[in-house]
């Protein structure tokens, strides 16, 4: 790519013709103007500054002619490159000094541009490794990835975490903030409009750490935690499904963790036999407001204290006995009963997920 382009070559111009009586000229490697004090001269060929191209050094002019103006004309010259060439008008000894200069400055810029595309390109290499550390199976770490991982000087033998950040919206600002607070080892390995998904290497003040990300912005709303795991993939399996559960659960908890939800994680992983799914037709054919629904899963989280079953879901006890009767005549399982209750629970639980 051309790193000399006619927008950084007209701030270098310009910002030259601050400090020096002359007019600065600007061309490329072609010889074609491309930024002047003189803006009638950008697009045309500079006959001086091909002669510089051509002889791979300084061609000055020191008087003018009918073709030509004097002054010098410097190739900027890098990594035995030929970029461009810096054409000043004026005396030889008075201008040639500045020429260099100008040289120097284009030559730092360029020097400067290309680090920074090289950082960019092994940063882009960097986040394309981590997405993919995250999507591959323990038997796919082939000899290819794992030379691509010590390249990276990154262990993927260690026990990491999975830890979703839910915001109200990614600003930069808050990325900046989250990775100052990240330590060797921890990565970001993913971003969407609402969502950055870490790992983190798993050690004892990591809770600490979380709830510390946690109070930089008050756009991060949520965080959900995954298991731990010596296989990246699993982790950020593990971190999507809390994810997914404490969202159909409704849950009102800022940092939820795979331990909160390890019971309705196991049970969403259960296949729907021929019970569930039976279960799963009739309420959603007979529970369109998913009363039935609800009460089932508050009746189990209160551990079938009808008690706190009703204060949760705001009804009297003959209310909620009412619908037990209700989710028992439509199911044929009774909810008091407690194998039944795990069948009605994880019934509802689909659903939830579902929705």
């Amino acid at each position: 790519m051309p790193y000399l382009t006619q927008s950084n070559a007209q701030k270098i111009a310009d910002r030259i013709m601050e400090v020096v009586p002359y007019n600065i000229n600007i061309m490329n490697q072609n010889g074609e103007s491309i930024a002047s004090g003189d803006k009638a001269r950008i697009g045309s060929v500079h006959k001086g500054a091909v002669r510089a191209i051509e002889r791979r050094e300084a061609y000055n002019v020191y008087q003018d002619t009918e073709t030509e103006r004097k002054g010098v004309n410097l190739p900027i010259i890098y990594n035995m490159q030929i970029l461009g060439v810096i054409g000043i008008s004026g005396d030889v000894d008075e201008v040639i000094g500045i020429a260099r200069i100008v040289v120097t400055t284009a030559q730092l810029m360029v020097e400067n541009d290309i680090f920074n595309d090289i950082v960019a390109i092994k940063e882009t290499r960097l986040n394309n490794f981590l997405y993919e550390w995250s999507q591959r199976k323990e038997e796919d770490y082939n000899e290819a990835f794992l030379n691509q991982a010590e390249y990276f000087k990154i262990d993927v033998s260690k026990e990491r975490v999975a830890v979703l950040f839910h915001l109200k919206r990614v600003r930069f600002s808050i990325i900046e903030k989250i990775q100052r607070a990240l330590r060797k080892g921890d990565y970001i390995i993913r971003q969407s409009m609402d969502t950055i998904v870490i790992l983190f290497e798993q050690g004892p003040q990591l809770q600490k750490r979380i709830g510390d990300i946690m109070a930089l912005s008050s756009d991060l709303e949520k965080c959900f935690v995954g298991e731990t795991s010596k296989i990246a993939l699993e982790s950020v399996r593990s971190v999507d499904k809390v994810m997914k559960i404490a969202k159909a659960m409704k849950s009102s908890q800022q940092i939820i963790s795979y331990d909160d939800l390890r019971v309705e994680c196991l049970l969403s992983e259960i296949s729907e036999d021929n019970v569930i799914q039976g279960i799963v037709e009739k309420l959603t054919e007979h529970d369109a407001n998913h009363t039935l629904q609800n009460t089932i899963m508050v009746y189990a989280d209160t551990n079938e204290d009808q008690k706190k079953a009703c204060s949760m879901l705001f009804v009297h006890r003959n209310t909620l006995n009412y619908r037990l009767d209700k989710i028992e005549e439509l199911t044929g399982l009774n909810p008091r009963n407690g194998k039944n209750l795990i069948l009605l629970y994880i019934a509802a639980l689909h659903l939830q997920m579902e929705e």
